[in-house]
Formats: structure tokens, sequence, C-alpha cells
């Protein structure tokens, strides 16, 4: 092939651009090589937004499992302490995801026993969490508290996010479990309640505590009055022992009245109250 004939093929193939000889070519070789480079910081930042979603949806998860419901009614401004139930409300369900992870972490937890340092008698539980139907049976015990601020907390899990009840009591009180839950205990000894009516029951002065109608105390109409440095008193009655089948409540000023009947569990918070005659 002659020279001219060479060069002509030459700039013939340049123009195509599929050579890199030539302006055409080498303008070709760099445009490919920007599109690769755009498409590779493309993939990264898909990459790193793909995990900053998926850390976003598994913290939404966890809040939306270790949300609660509040109490009934709003607290009076100047009342100290707050009803001694924790956080009345219904068992908080999760997602079908959240509640397979949890079910593994509970499956590997192991939980342990640590008493508090007051000497314990036989069927006496203290600081610690119990499973209820292994460690302690599943049934209503009821309590005092015995140093600082006393706790209570039911959850379905063991490691707590799956929350069923919780009080901070004062006084005696009543809490109950069934098979499978999981009770955490700061503060407080209980033990199991009785069976057998208290002879003669209750009737006058009845303080801070959780009482039992028909076992603790005489069913009927009571009057009160509030007490300490508090202007404002809490009075609750639930149909349940672990108060969150509220029948009705109220932050009295002064005196005050309600009725109760066999089978209700009155909760008294920073008043006195005795059955009228």
């Amino acid at each position: 092939m002659v020279p001219s004939e060479q060069h002509e093929l030459t700039r013939r193939e340049d123009e195509r651009g599929w050579t890199s000889r030539g302006p055409a070519g080498r303008n070709r070789l760099w445009a490919l090589a920007i599109v690769a480079s755009l498409i590779a910081v493309t993939i990264v930042a898909a990459t790193g937004c793909g995990s900053d979603s998926q850390a976003s949806v598994s913290t939404s998860s966890t809040a939306a499992v270790a949300s609660q419901g509040g109490p009934r009614g709003s607290m009076p401004e100047g009342f100290q302490g707050g009803p001694p139930s924790g956080r009345p409300g219904q068992e908080t369900t999760s997602s079908d995801s959240t509640t397979t992870t949890t079910g593994a972490v509970v499956s590997s937890t192991t939980t342990t026993e640590v008493v508090t340092t007051t000497s314990l008698a036989d069927g006496q539980y203290g600081d610690g969490i119990y499973k209820a139907g292994t460690d302690i049976d599943a049934d209503l015990y009821k309590g005092t508290v015995v140093s600082g601020t006393g706790h209570w907390e039911i959850t379905s899990d063991a490691i707590g996010v799956r929350y069923v009840a919780s009080g901070d009591p004062t006084g005696s009180f009543y809490v109950k479990v069934t098979s499978g839950q999981y009770l955490r205990l700061s503060g407080v000894i209980i033990e199991e309640a009785s069976s057998d009516a208290t002879d003669p029951l209750a009737s006058t002065s009845l303080t801070d505590g959780t009482y039992r109608v028909g076992y603790d105390i005489e069913e009927g109409w009571y009057t009160g009055t509030v007490t300490g440095e508090s202007t404002i008193g809490y009075w609750q009655i639930s149909t349940d022992s672990n108060g969150q089948k509220l029948k009705a409540s109220d932050y009295p000023r002064g005196t005050f009245t309600f009725k109760v009947v066999d089978g209700q569990y009155l909760t008294l918070r920073g008043v006195t109250v005795s059955l009228q005659e």
C-alpha cells in the first residue's frame, strides 16, 4: 500500500473514532473514562445511602417497639410522685422482623437472680429478674417497698423491650404475672398473695398502698382527705392487680368520696381514707 493510501485509511479510522490515533479517538477514550468514573461514584453513593436507610429503619423499628402509652388523663401541677402505675395500657406489639430478632436474643439470654441485701424468707423474692413459670410461679403476688423508691416491671421478653405493665409503688402493692412473662424487681420484696382474707378487714385510716377489696379492706363507700405536704392526692380503682384496667381515678384536693366492691383493687397516694359509718 502506497503512503498516500495508508494516510487516507488512517484518517478515515480516526474520524470514525475506532482507534486511539488522532483527535477523535482520544476524545472517545476520555469520554469513556469520565462515564466510568461517574458510574463508580454513583454506585458508592447508592451503597452509603442504602446503609443509612437501613440504619434509619432499624432505629425506627426499635423506637416503635419501645414506645409506650402514658397514664390516662393529665397530672395536676404540683402533684408529687404521679400515679403508682408507671405506664398503664396494653402490651406493645412489633413488626414480624423485629419480633424475630427479639426472639433470637431471648433464646440466648440467661436470666440471673440478684437478691437484695435484706435476708429473704422462703417464698420471698427481691431485686432481680424472674421468669414466671421457671424462676417463680405464675401467680398473684403481694409486695412492699423496702429501700428507697421501689419499682416493678413486667415484660414478655427477657431484654425488657416488650412492655406489659409497671409500677412505682409506695407501701404495699400487688402484681400478677402469667407463665412466660419476665418480672423485674427493684427495692421491693414480694411473696405469693394469700388466698385467705384478712381477719378483720381494715376499714379506717388507709394510707399509701394498694388494697384488695374483700381481702385487705371492706367494700363500701369511703371518705378521704389529702395528707402530707402536697395539696393534691391520688386514688385509683382498677379491676386488675397491675392497675391496667382502670375503673375510676382522681387527683383530689381536700375531702372526697368513692365506692369500691369486692374483687377490685384500690390504690392510694398522698391521702388517708376510712369506710363511711
